[in-house]
């Protein structure tokens, strides 16, 4: 989506047109959001599963899985933020900043850091993974700040709208994945846990689909839109 929003963004701002260029980086969040969401908490429900399938092999035990698991639910948390961070940054760069995102990233690095070395003799080796994610929200916070201070104000309440249909779609999408996870036998083979990845997907995928059709967030299917947009 960043890829694709950048020549629009700069577009716009060659043009002056600001307008135009706030509400393209609004469009571009509020896709993240719709995606974003579902895909925080997907990977944080299916951590375990996953790394089963994937890696759970030889030497690599049961364990190892577990602690690889954790590690990759509590990264998981912030997807959509690291998706946000993209759209966001482009925006700035479109506008002619390339170094307020410097700045701010150095701020956050420290910070990641500080955290790092605090949540690790409460939690362990999670709290470098979940340092991650928090820090990058934080960046997220900050950087749209910076943005506001160069562009003018975002469309919030429509960001407001579409983070409240995306995460009610996404908490009934949670409650169906983890109900067809809990229906599904449990074991080493390879069958079974790829049963244990592909039907909470799909599941999940479905039950997500229809939500977002019955609560009208039609960012989902914009995404899914075959003809470009027009300027």
């Amino acid at each position: 989506m960043g890829t694709v929003l950048f020549p629009l963004l700069s577009q716009h701002a060659a043009r002056g047109q600001v307008d135009r260029l706030r509400e393209d980086l609004t469009l571009g969040l509020r896709l993240v959001l719709v995606v974003g969401l579902p895909a925080s908490l997907g990977l944080v429900l299916l951590a375990e599963p996953i790394t089963d399938l994937l890696f759970r092999y030889g030497a690599f035990d049961a364990a190892d899985a577990q602690q690889t698991s954790q590690m990759i639910a509590a990264y998981s948390i912030g997807v959509w933020a690291y998706c946000g961070l993209l759209i966001v940054h482009r925006g700035l760069y479109a506008a002619g900043d390339r170094i307020t995102p410097v700045r701010v990233g150095m701020v956050i690095v420290f910070l990641n850091l500080t955290m790092n070395l605090t949540l690790i003799w409460i939690i362990g080796g999670r709290a470098l993974a979940l340092s991650t994610a928090l820090c990058a929200m934080i960046q997220l916070a900050g950087v749209c700040w910076c943005l506001q201070q160069r562009l003018g104000a975002l469309a919030w309440p429509d960001l407001g709208r579409v983070f409240t249909r995306a995460a009610a779609a996404t908490a009934l999408m949670g409650v169906v994945c983890l109900g067809a996870l809990s229906c599904l036998p449990d074991g080493a083979a390879f069958g079974i846990r790829l049963v244990r990845v592909g039907v909470p997907i799909a599941t999940a995928v479905l039950s997500y689909g229809l939500a977002a059709r019955f609560l009208h967030l039609e960012e989902l299917w914009l995404l899914l839109r075959r003809d470009p947009p027009t300027e």
